[in-house]
């Protein structure tokens, strides 16, 4: 996951989970449509994990 938009977008989804808008019987589809190339620029936090 990119932290700037893909990132985002799954916060987002994880916080609707959390505030119960999706039940466990509930489907959710997440489209991770990209965000390889700004991955490069968090190099050095990345390093740590």
């Amino acid at each position: 996951m990119d932290p700037v938009n893909t990132g985002k977008a799954l916060s987002g989804l994880v916080g609707e989970i959390r505030a119960g808008a999706l039940d466990k019987e509930d489907v959710a589809v997440f489209v991770h449509t990209g965000g390889l190339p700004i991955i490069f620029a968090y190099h050095v936090p990345l390093k740590e994990l």
